[in-house]
């Protein structure tokens, strides 16, 4: 008996089936994802969208002779899927010897007109502002986490594509670079704790450094790398900070402010390398849904009636403001420049007053006395 050209497509299509079923049963992307990916990659048809136009009592016919001619192979072993992308039927297919991983699929595909988004510092505070901000616009992203996925970006987590690994760690940055086209580097230690500065420097500065070399290597569109108003250093009495500003040696700058320097030495040197980059410098970043660390603190102490304020001024901006400027700077031909994103200049003592007015508490707040650090606990500090 001869083979019948519609016979032999059958045949060759059982590892497009079976690969894509994998994917999906091991909840790397869903049928649709899978389905929209490979159709951008060239093919004309996603593979769980053709298994529900071929139909299950085909697609079980040719993989059972499938199985029985490898001599019931284990690798061969026929599996049902439940529902194709439009989940209407329920299909069958040989089980792969290989599982696939989410970076297994990227590289796949890394070579499609598929515009993939990398954030790094994805779970931390501008992190998931920013990620939330892109699920909604409907762009498709992936996030490096370190340890665990906080409760706070738990409604998206699912519309994100998760990747473990760390900005010290190059091998896991390779393969999360993977497809990438656009990166947000918003990873970075803010902390004024003495014991906190060698791991603060290491992934400032030599984690900014492993990005932009993989940013480079993996030929991104753009770059925007999240700095600080505190990396312009300090000003002169009476002077004002602006873009244009030059870092000066002052024993009055912080290691932290230095850390946020250096990475931002990092990110001149890619450009001067090719890398289309920008720069933004926030002041201290404002908003709800971190209480316990950062400038989250500042509203936790508002609503605990903290009795004292710092004395001076600082800038203040609110995070969906500072979302919307990168999101804008990468969508914009800007390239190779920096910004301040600052709402206004405050006073601590005015706005504590208006923090605990807000949240009904009694700003109950006098200037610092001595011994108040070693009675509060007073060296941490906040900063962007």
């Amino acid at each position: 008996m001869k083979d019948a050209p519609g016979f032999i497509v059958n045949r060759v299509a059982r590892h497009y089936y079976l690969e894509a079923m994998e994917i999906a049963a091991s909840g790397v992307a869903d049928p649709a994802t899978i389905d929209r990916l490979l159709e951008a990659a060239g093919f004309r048809m996603g593979p769980f969208a053709l298994m529900d136009l071929i139909g299950n009592d085909v697609n079980y016919a040719v993989t059972k002779s499938l199985y029985e001619a490898f001599a019931e192979a284990p690798r061969f072993q026929t599996r049902r899927h439940a529902g194709g992308a439009g989940g209407k039927k329920a299909t069958w297919a040989v089980k792969p010897a290989k599982v696939f991983t989410s970076i297994d699929l990227h590289l796949c595909l890394h070579h499609n007109s598929i515009d993939m988004i990398l954030v790094t510092g994805g779970t931390g505070f501008l992190g998931s502002y920013l990620l939330r901000a892109l699920v909604k616009a409907g762009k498709p992203v992936r996030a490096l986490y370190r340890s665990r996925i906080p409760d706070q970006v738990q409604d998206i987590a699912d519309k994100v594509e998760w990747f473990q690994g760390d900005v010290l760690d190059v091998c896991a940055l390779e393969d999360a670079f993977a497809g990438i086209t656009e990166v947000y580097h918003c990873a970075a230690v803010v902390s004024f704790q003495p014991d906190k500065r060698t791991e603060m420097m290491k992934i400032n500065i030599e984690g900014t450094a492993n990005v932009v070399n993989m940013a480079i290597d993996a030929g991104v569109r753009k770059l925007v790398h999240v700095s600080s108003v505190a990396s312009l250093g300090r000003a002169r009495q009476q002077d004002s900070l602006s873009e244009d500003s030059q870092w000066e040696e002052s024993s009055n700058n912080s290691q932290y402010a230095i850390s946020k320097h250096l990475s931002e030495m990092e990110i001149w040197r890619g450009i001067a390398e090719g890398l289309d980059a920008v720069i933004v410098n926030p002041s201290i970043i404002l908003g709800s849904g971190f209480w316990h660390d950062g400038s989250g603190m500042l509203l936790k102490n508002a609503w605990k009636e903290f009795p004292y304020y710092t004395e001076g001024v600082n800038g203040f901006v609110d995070v969906e403001d500072v979302v919307k400027a990168m999101i804008g700077l990468m969508e914009s031909p800007v390239t190779k420049r920096r910004f301040i994103l600052s709402g206004e200049n405050w006073p601590y003592r005015q706005l504590f007053t208006e923090m605990a007015r807000h949240l009904g508490k009694k700003p109950r707040i006098s200037p610092p006395s001595p011994g108040w650090r070693r009675s509060y606990g007073g060296s941490k500090r906040y900063a962007a």
